[in-house]
């Protein structure tokens, strides 16, 4: 489908366009694509923890702990960028990017009329070692009683024999 920017650059020379996009393609196919699940697994990580800070110590505590370079001091958040100066808030909010091809310092970008946007960089070097996750599940009930639950909410035969094969435990314990 052609979009806005395609019909633009089109209309201008199909050619340029074209050859364009194939320098894209292989810009992102030499650089990007081998680190690709690194950079995924960088992203994901850091917003994961972005959002267990917010959760556990509110909107200061996940400022405050975003990068060294971003300093949260009620009501001014503090941004070394590549520029100095001091920037009003647009009243539509603030808008975090964390990104592993942001370069050495954050970002920020400001358009009246749109929320702020703070790209700032994230390191991906050795892998991320995430910790692994805890059904939350087996965390309430209980490794056999979880396994016991999700056997019910599976299609089939619901004895009592049936429930202990499929959570490997004695039939005294699913019953």
């Amino acid at each position: 489908p052609a979009t806005p920017l395609r019909r633009r650059f089109a209309a201008a020379d199909p050619e340029v366009f074209d050859l364009l996009v194939e320098a894209i393609r292989t810009w992102f196919d030499t650089a990007l694509a081998p680190h690709w699940a690194d950079l995924t697994l960088a992203h994901r990580h850091q917003v994961d923890t972005a959002a267990q800070r917010f959760a556990c110590t509110g909107l200061d505590g996940l400022l405050d702990g975003l990068h060294p370079l971003i300093r949260w001091r009620s009501p001014v958040l503090d941004v070394q960028t590549w520029w100095s100066g001091d920037l009003t808030g647009t009243g539509y909010g603030l808008i975090l990017v964390p990104s592993p091809l942001a370069g050495t310092r954050p970002r920020v970008l400001v358009e009246p009329g749109r929320p702020i946007l703070l790209v700032y960089p994230i390191t991906i070097g050795s892998p991320v070692t995430v910790a692994p996750r805890v059904d939350p599940l087996v965390r309430l009930l209980g490794r056999t009683r979880a396994a016991v639950l999700r056997a019910l909410a599976e299609p089939g035969e619901h004895t009592t024999t049936a429930l202990a094969r499929a959570a490997g435990t004695s039939l005294a314990s699913a019953s």
